[in-house]
């Protein structure tokens, strides 16, 4: 009986994505596949001041990654974000945070980066639910 519930706790488990589980590209992404790569995990720190945002994320494959972008208006870092794949707005930015303006515990987000210059990421913000 032991051994049966040791393995159906190891079987429900939340596993990372692993090299053989490819992440589906939205429609949204417009880079070219091969040229694309995705950050996906926990967020560790963000920092939303105009003109500037800047964050940090560990990802499923435990690497360290930070982002900071630079934008001259507010619509224009605003297209560049999602909400669970849906465009993101201004009043979600209230999503992402605690009441007392702390960030989300357990907030995660999918980066998509092009090696195409021209291109801008996209981060897809995925608070829980």
């Amino acid at each position: 009986m032991k051994i049966f519930l040791v393995l159906l706790v190891l079987f429900t488990l939340p596993l990372p994505v692993t090299a053989q589980q490819r992440l589906a590209i939205p429609a949204y992404i417009t880079c070219n596949h091969n040229q694309l790569t995705a950050w996906m995990g926990e967020i560790q720190y963000l920092n939303h001041q105009a003109g500037t945002l800047s964050l940090a994320l560990t990802t499923d494959y435990q690497t360290d990654e930070s982002l900071q972008l630079q934008y001259p208006t507010e619509a224009i870092l605003l297209a560049q974000m999602r909400l669970h794949s849906a465009p993101f707005t201004k009043d979600d930015w209230r999503q992402l945070y605690e009441s007392d303006g702390t960030l989300r515990n357990k907030l995660r987000a999918v980066i998509w980066l092009c090696e195409d210059s021209n291109t801008k990421p996209v981060i897809n913000w995925q608070p829980p639910k």
